[in-house]
This record gives structure tokens, sequence and C-alpha cells, in this order.
């Protein structure tokens, strides 16, 4: 089975943010005796092991609806009379 482009475009979302992420993480173990520097670099780990969190996050959901199948949240009605109209 070929993945779709929406499946493609959230693998793609959690790769790219892992690697961001192990790049703050690198980034942030170089030790620094400025704790600006420091401080700013433990931000952006915070932030990229959130995005990466998300990715994960919005590409799990995705498979579970694809899993148990689209279903809309209320009952379709199709072919109804219209109320008040003429026929």
């Amino acid at each position: 089975m070929n993945p779709s482009i929406i499946e493609k475009m959230l693998v793609t979302s959690v790769v790219i943010s892992y690697m961001d992420y192990q790049l703050a993480a690198l980034t942030a173990s170089q030790a620094t005796d400025q704790s600006p520097i420091r401080l700013a670099r433990e931000k952006i780990l915070s932030f990229a092991q959130k995005r990466y969190h998300d990715a994960i996050t919005t590409w799990e959901r995705h498979v579970e609806k694809k899993n148990r199948g689209f279903t809309p949240k209320s009952k379709l009605k199709l072919f109804d009379p219209i109320v008040g109209g003429s026929a």
C-alpha cells in the first residue's frame, strides 16, 4: 500500500523535528560560562522537544483515524425533502 500525500508530509514533519531536536540537544550540551547563552540554548531545546512531540502526536492521531475509518460526527442526511420548499 502506498502512503498518501498527507502521510508523507506527517512522516517528514516527524523526521525533521527529530533532527532539529537532536541538533538542539547537541548544542545545549556544549559547555558555556555565560548564563544567557545557556538559558537560550535550553529554551531552544525545549521548543524543539515540543515541536517533536506535537509532530508525533499529529501523526499518531492521523493513523488512529485512518485505522478506524473517517466517520462524520453527525448522521448525514442525504436526499431529505426541503422543508417549506415547493417541489
